[in-house]
């Protein structure tokens, strides 16, 4: 309880709680300012099957009892979703999109799960966040792998051998949206600083009343020494050997 009563009594002081409080806002500030802002750009893509099977005029009839290998069950859609996943979020694949592991830009490619409103929605769906302290760099990441997606799947399904007309095509849910800056970052390292500062400010000022308190005060009045009268203790006389006492 005392401690608390010590610490109550300093932030009430004027010369310690006012000049605390005030180098804790710096403090905050300065965190604030000196973390660099990221930016996010997101796009979300639907894997959708083919509509129309019929080939154009003039485009040659595909093989009899020919499909497209993707399609085979009910599932296909999602698990090409998934493959696409896969395929593309190996690290030499995003070295190559120009967001490396240890660099300063991040790719997150993913099925929607990171995406509060497709979370739990089952659908083929296929998300793609950039993370970069760049906004332009932002958007950039996030179209490109677009495309690099775009051309994984269309590869995948000239190797499989899949007729064109029974191609799986990708269909933007939403385009490429425009980067966002995110300050969660910096918000938390300017109030860690000012908590920290005034942890410290208070530390301090608490030791240094402890020492305070432990030191004997200055102007305390020292007690005199009594004055020693030297021409009595010349003259006091001692009791002689033949004045004592015999046995």
């Amino acid at each position: 309880m005392e401690f608390w009563k010590t610490v109550f009594g300093l932030a009430r002081h004027k010369f310690i709680g006012p000049p605390i409080l005030a180098l804790a806002a710096v403090a905050g500030i300065v965190g604030f300012l000196v973390v660099p802002a990221h930016y996010t750009a997101n796009v979300v893509l639907l894997l959708t099957g083919p509509g129309n099977t019929q080939p154009a005029p003039g485009e040659p009839l595909s093989a009899a009892g020919r499909t497209n290998p993707l399609l085979v069950d009910s599932a296909g859609l999602r698990t090409t979703a998934a493959a696409l996943i896969l395929a593309t979020s190996t690290p030499e694949v995003l070295k190559e999109l120009g967001a490396p592991k240890e660099g300063p830009h991040k790719l997150v490619i993913d099925d929607g799960s990171s995406n509060q409103a497709l979370f739990g929605s089952g659908g083929p769906f296929l998300s793609i966040t950039a993370d970069s302290p760049d906004e332009r760099t932002a958007r950039d990441l996030v179209v490109r792998t677009q495309k690099r997606v775009e051309n994984e799947l269309d590869t995948t399904q000239k190797k499989l051998g899949a007729p064109e007309i029974l191609y799986i095509s990708l269909v933007n849910v939403t385009p490429p949206s425009t980067p966002e800056a995110q300050l969660s970052d910096k918000v938390q390292t300017g109030a860690i600083a000012a908590v920290l500062t005034v942890f410290a400010g208070f530390a301090a000022a608490y030791a240094w009343t402890l020492k305070q308190a432990g030191r004997p005060a200055a102007d305390a009045p020292e007690e005199p020494e009594e004055p020693v009268d030297e021409d009595a203790a010349d003259t006091q006389t001692f009791p002689q050997v033949d004045d004592m006492p015999r046995k």
